[in-house]
């Protein structure tokens, strides 16, 4: 005899949802008591359904009808759920569709699992990973509460549409097992499909879930075509080395230069980072060498009560390797090993720094070794007169393989305070001085040492004048900056740290113009400046400043061409424009009384997900350097840098340097991209116009394609549309 009534949970049709997508830890797990939890996970399970009925007699419970089974934010769609006691099994009759936000999507026709959920058939499925990867067969089966292995199937990432013809790129297999545990995928007899047409078989080859983080395998290849060494192939291979420490090994293939190795290795600490990034050539075919290379290292680490450890170093074996197959060809490399700590009330930095020079006309034995470079600050808050009270210390050593040794030494304190007086007007006076001891040691051997003091005293004046015009605010802000000092002591110290001091608005109302500490800045002068600003509720800005610097008697102690010889200094000034939606420009300049302009600088932004633009053009005139670094021609280069989406698969971009002094281009470059969920595809040309460092000009062409679910990820193109 039948009974059949309403049940308000049927917890045990619930048990599906694993048989498909585990839990996110995965457990053992047995068929649910009526308790409205699915063993093993502790999750309520609800049952909606336009009728459940039970069948005592012949064990069986059965939902049908828009059956939905809820858990969490899992949900199961069917027609028909049954599961019988008797034979331990469950069935569900499709269509159906499971979702889960952590797994992805299953579509199914039928599905007959056990009620343990180790064992089980799927027909007809297809899985969505992540709304990424697509797995699809006509059987999948469970096994061991871990694997889902397809038979005959179908894996991609792009967009499939009915009756729409084959996506653009597919992987069809024989066999695909899922290990849901370890989070792989591995294809067995596999054929790689561009567009329906077979171009690759293999035996065997494994990819990661899209959920998958770092997983060990073979990333996206890349191609390069060089003049310098010929054609390029890079495959790069990452292997997780555990929970905290990765290595990636890149065979780089050329036909002229011979084969070279990358490798990167990462490794995450509680506290701290270490990057290493080596390339090594052991069978050079472009020079007489038996091994070239470069190493560049780069990390940090918290040493406790603020204090940081952190490193930056690269090293190459030649001047020309690392121009010569594409890298970055700085001139001079710089390696740099410190211990810093900043606080609000005090900074402390110790470092040793080496350079590397590139440069063909520059000696290496004259580069020196920065050991040490010590400089510690600390200030008092409301200290002495209610004023603002520091202290600071510096020591440098410079070490030369050949030439001057230098030992700098010093310290110095300092006294400010600030009022507000009057109308508004914003004044400061402050006062310190310093004091350093050199001993240097010549190149001929001899020694001696060398003592400065300098005092100096400083006030300062502002009046910011504010008026409102409609939703525009204007501040209009004169000001005058007065100071003195003196250097009393030795009068021959060596520059080792101040040859090129740079005059513009950031340092017009400076106390020292010089950059480093070897040079001060003597005298009685003033800084005298205007600047106006206005801005408006709609995100719209123009800040616009000028002033010079005025000498009451000149000493003769800047170069000419620094701008700031004679008793009047060149004007400086600089114009900023923010109008919102991505765009912005900024002009800096000096130029003399006659309005000759002695040094320019002009860039110019605008950025938005369809069109980003940046340009920019250095100018400096015949005689705008100190004498001190030597000859300098007038320079006036030209940089632009664009891209373009002008298509919703297709951007474009491209770049160039122009020297327009010479009238000769220095680098150009172009480049065009096609992307789509799936697929990105990346062809990039690139000229070096000039020669240096005895590399010739040369052209490089790169092409690369990415596959997302293969190695690579998936970018911010817009998918396939199916239409219909």
């Amino acid at each position: 005899m039948r009974r059949t009534r309403n049940l308000p949970r049927a917890v045990a049709l619930a048990a599906l949802f694993a048989a498909i997508i585990p839990s996110p830890v995965p457990q053992a797990q047995t068929a649910p008591a009526s308790g409205g939890a699915v063993a093993g996970t502790g999750q309520p399970v609800s049952l909606v359904a336009d009728s459940v009925s039970v069948d005592a007699e012949a064990g069986t419970v059965t939902a049908s009808g828009n059956v939905e089974v809820l858990q969490g934010d899992r949900v199961l769609r069917a027609e028909r759920i049954v599961y019988s006691d008797a034979e331990n099994r469950i069935r569900a009759e499709g269509p159906l569709l499971l979702t889960d936000p952590a797994f992805g999507v299953v579509e199914a026709e039928a599905a007959e699992l056990d009620a343990g959920l180790t064992e089980g058939l799927i027909r007809s499925a297809r899985l969505l990973l992540a709304g990424e990867l697509q797995l699809a067969a006509g059987e999948i089966r469970r096994a061991e509460d871990r694997y889902t292995v397809l038979h005959s199937a179908i894996a991609s990432t792009c967009e499939v549409c009915p009756g729409g013809g084959p996506p653009i790129w597919a992987v069809r297999a024989q066999r695909v097992i899922r290990d849901e545990e370890e989070q792989k995928i591995y294809l067995r007899n596999a054929r790689f499909e561009v567009f329906g047409l077979p171009v690759l078989w293999l035996p065997w080859f494994r990819i990661s879930e899209p959920t998958a983080e770092r997983l060990s395998g073979v990333l996206t290849p890349s191609f390069r075509q060089s003049d310098v060494y010929g054609s390029g192939f890079r495959l790069p291979y990452y292997h997780v080395l555990g929970p905290s420490a990765d290595v990636t090994l890149t065979p780089f293939l050329t036909t002229k230069g011979g084969t070279l190795i990358e490798g990167e290795y990462r490794r995450r600490f509680r506290r701290g980072s270490l990057d290493l990034f080596g390339v090594i050539l052991p069978d050079d075919r472009l020079e007489d060498r038996s091994l070239r290379g470069s190493l560049a290292a780069e990390g940090h680490y918290d040493l406790g009560d603020g204090f940081r450890a952190s490193l930056d170093a690269t090293v190459v074996t030649d001047d020309s390797f690392l121009q010569q197959f594409d890298y970055p060809d700085d001139d001079r490399l710089t390696s740099t090993l410190q211990i810093t700590r900043t606080r609000a009330e005090d900074d402390f930095r110790l470092a040793a720094v080496a350079f590397q020079s590139l440069r063909p006309d520059e000696d290496s034995a004259n580069v020196p070794l920065v050991l040490p470079e010590l400089g510690y600050r600390r200030i008092w808050q409301d200290a002495l007169l209610g004023g603002r009270a520091g202290v600071d210390a510096d020591a440098l050593g410079l070490l030369r393989d050949g030439g001057r040794d230098v030992v700098r030494m010093g310290g110095g304190g300092d006294w400010r305070r600030d009022w507000t007086i009057g109308p508004g007007l914003l004044t400061a006076v402050s006062t310190g001085a310093m004091l350093d001891l050199y001993h240097l040691r010549e190149d001929g051997g001899s020694d001696r040492n060398e003592f400065r003091t300098v005092p100096w005293l400083r006030a300062e004046i502002r009046w910011p004048l504010a008026r409102t015009t409609g939703s525009t605010v204007h501040v209009i802000e004169p000001v005058a900056d007065i100071a003195w000092s003196d250097s009393l002591g030795a009068d021959e110290l060596p520059n080792e740290d101040s040859l090129l001091p740079e005059f513009d608005e950031t340092n017009l109302f400076a106390l020292d113009r010089y950059p480093g500490r070897d040079r001060v800045e003597t005298g009685l002068r003033a800084g005298l400046g205007l600047s106006w600003s206005a801005f408006d509720d709609r995100g719209r800005s123009l800040q616009a400043t000028i002033g010079r610097v005025l000498r009451f008697t000149d000493r003769d102690q800047f170069a000419e061409g620094s701008g700031l010889e004679g008793t009047l200094s060149d004007w400086v000034g600089a114009v900023e424009i923010g109008i919102g939606a991505g765009i912005g420009a900024i002009n800096r300049i000096r130029f003399d009384d006659s309005l000759d302009i002695a040094r320019n600088e002009f860039g110019l932004v605008y950025d938005t997900e369809r069109l980003g633009l940046a340009a920019s053009w250095v100018y400096l005139s015949e005689d705008a350097l100190s004498p001190e670094v030597g000859p300098q021609p007038e320079t006036s280069e030209l940089a632009f840098g664009a891209r373009y989406r002008f298509l919703p698969n297709w951007e474009i971009a491209g770049n160039a340097r122009y020297d327009a002094a010479e009238d000769a281009m220095i680098r150009a470059g172009a480049g065009i991209t096609w992307g789509n969920e799936c697929t990105e595809i990346d062809l990039t040309v690139s000229r070096r116009f000039v020669t240096s460092r005895d590399v010739e000009p040369s052209t490089s062409i790169g092409f690369t394609v990415r596959l997302a679910g293969l190695g690579a990820e998936g970018g911010d193109w817009p998918r396939r549309t199916c239409s219909g």
